[in-house]
């Protein structure tokens, strides 16, 4: 494909760096790491779009201190610009992020459209990303806001669901179809989740979206004034000896609200395209049998590994061999400091891990279990809602440790 005309590549590259640990750190995120393959999740990102947009039309969003490990890996001849990395000097949440690069954008280019990508996704069919992203942008040139929508495969609470208006597409293309969206949906529970993939109207969030620079824009002012107001204020500082100040003025004052909750909630102009390529948010280790290669028994095994019996699980080397033996539905992370072994916690029909500080919701009436198979005592915060919050009700499918006494 060739390069698509006027359209820019925006890489947000926020994260904290703890879901992957301990390969991942506060000042090394999981973009920066090479989970899967030879580049990181940036490099990823940012090649998969190369055939359409050319590297001087990408921009990345990022916070300070992340700015230098980011201008390292996306340096060289080829390279994303310096001045193309806009440095956010407080997180923000995406809606000021994007605002910010949208007005960079539409002082390049009056007729810039925006491409917004999370860093740290994984595509593993670039091409076919490629073709919904060039009908993403015939959609977006009327001002429509347009993301990607992914076929649910199970009843997911940790993802945002799209809900699609008719069956007539607003556009098509080589067997790819843009949809009018009906509403956009916060994580639901487990009950509406079902429902939603029993409908088959719903579609989960991928967070990418589509849309011209000057659209999001107009429709920042509609739904988020204080953004848009310091946006112009900061617009007028730049190239200014006050344009540092105002940009640390604007974020201040700005609010931290997503763009899906801030704007596209409340828009009329949203489209969805059901995407036609795999796709996975890696949100922890245990999701990365999504997208990576396992064996017979389930298991993803990346770096040196030497397994007998396992299954399930996410056996991972970063330099050391790693030997296991009948593990099941178990993490096991080697690095050259430090080392990771826990459960996917089961909850329903799934199996995936939490780490420190953070937290699951488990719906009413879901079997469920957690384990701790470390030294370390684990502190476990259960609240517990609704009209009935007695012990006496707990139906126990197993009793391992023998709390149910004997008669």
């Amino acid at each position: 494909m060739k390069p698509i005309p006027h359209l820019y590549a925006v890489v947000l590259a926020g994260g904290s760096g703890t879901r992957f640990w301990p390969l991942s750190r506060e000042l090394y995120p999981k973009q920066l790491l090479k989970v899967l393959g030879d580049r990181t999740l940036i490099q990823q990102t940012v090649q998969r779009v190369r055939p359409i947009i050319p590297i001087e039309r990408t921009l990345v969003v990022t916070g300070a201190g992340h700015a230098d490990a980011i201008r390292m890996q996306l340096d060289g001849a080829n390279g994303v610009r310096k001045e193309n990395i806009l440095t956010e000097p407080v997180a923000r949440n995406t809606a000021a992020a994007i605002g910010w690069a949208a007005a960079a954008i539409r002082r390049l280019d009056s007729d810039g459209i925006m491409l917004v990508m999370p860093a740290d996704h994984v595509i593993p069919d670039p091409a076919k990303f490629r073709r919904a992203i060039a009908l993403a942008t015939r959609v977006a040139r009327d001002g429509k806001l347009v993301t990607f929508g992914i076929k649910p495969t199970r009843p997911e609470t940790g993802y945002g669901y799209i809900g699609v208006e008719g069956r007539r597409p607003l556009l098509s293309q080589g067997g790819l179809k843009a949809l009018a969206v009906s509403r956009f949906v916060e994580k639901p529970d487990l009950n509406r989740a079902k429902r939603y993939v029993r409908a088959g109207r719903f579609y989960w969030n991928s967070g990418i979206f589509v849309w011209r620079a000057d659209a999001i824009l107009d429709e920042i002012e509609a739904a988020l004034p204080k953004l848009a107001h310091g946006l112009k204020r900061f617009g007028k500082a730049i190239g200014t000896p006050n344009e540092h100040q105002a940009l640390d003025r604007l974020y201040k004052e700005v609010e931290a609200i997503s763009i899906d909750h801030g704007v596209l909630q409340k828009s009329r102009r949203a489209a969805v395209i059901p995407a036609p390529f795999r796709w996975s948010d890696v949100g922890n280790w245990g999701s990365l049998d999504e997208v990576a290669q396992t064996d017979r028994a389930g298991n993803v095994r990346i770096g040196r590994i030497v397994d007998i019996g396992s299954r399930g699980s996410v056996l991972y080397g970063e330099h050391r061999l790693v030997a296991t033996i009948g593990l099941k539905d178990m993490v096991v992370v080697d690095t050259a400091d430090a080392t990771l072994v826990c459960p996917r916690v089961t909850c329903g029909d799934r199996v995936f891990d939490l780490h420190v500080n953070e937290s699951t919701a488990i719906p009413q009436k879901t079997p469920h279990r957690l384990e701790n198979p470390g030294e370390i005592l684990l502190d476990i915060i259960e609240v517990q809602c609704g009209d009935y919050v007695g012990e006496d009700d707990i139906v126990r499918l197993a009793d391992d440790y023998d709390r149910i006494e004997k008669r």
